[in-house]
């Protein structure tokens, strides 16, 4: 099994200080065309969101060896994207993770996701290809994103 990981800027993204900090927002934007000629479709991830909101984690820059700095609390799809709700761990790794988000976003500066997933069903399309269906196994913070187009709008 061929596990994908596609990176997009995080769009809406919002801190929040409930337990060990909160987090929201787009992990995956619909309809786009990202620097690696993806648009993922929506209703991609409809058929597997409860076993995300399961089993799905947050981690930093795609690191699956290491332990999870942050849990999904919610996640759905809307007519913009993938919008999902998490929760930082209390550990020291974890909260460094959300200090520097926060840091940022009170700069100014962006702070950018991507979305590790495998493919159930794409197709080529002029511009590239349609990503239709996902697995989507975890969502990380990261430093580079494959879509531009989204931004981070707040922060509390």
């Amino acid at each position: 099994m061929k596990i994908q990981r596609k990176t997009v800027e995080l769009a809406e993204f919002k801190m929040n200080d409930a337990g060990g900090g909160g987090f929201s927002g787009y992990a995956s934007t619909f309809g786009n065309f990202d620097n690696v000629r993806e648009a993922v479709q929506k209703g991609a991830f409809q058929d597997t969101l409860q076993d995300f909101l399961r089993d799905g984690f947050v981690a930093v820059n795609h690191d699956w060896d290491g332990l999870p700095v942050a849990t999904i609390n919610n996640a759905y799809e809307d007519a913009k994207g993938l919008f999902i709700e998490g929760e930082f761990h209390s550990d020291e790794r974890s909260q460094a993770a959300r200090t520097v988000s926060q840091e940022r976003l009170a700069r100014g500066k962006s702070v950018k996701m991507s979305i590790g997933y495998r493919v159930l069903d794409a197709a080529p399309v002029k511009d590239g290809r349609l990503l239709k269906k996902l697995h989507l196994y975890e969502v990380s913070l990261v430093n580079v994103p494959a879509n531009d187009l989204a931004s981070v709008s707040e922060v509390k």
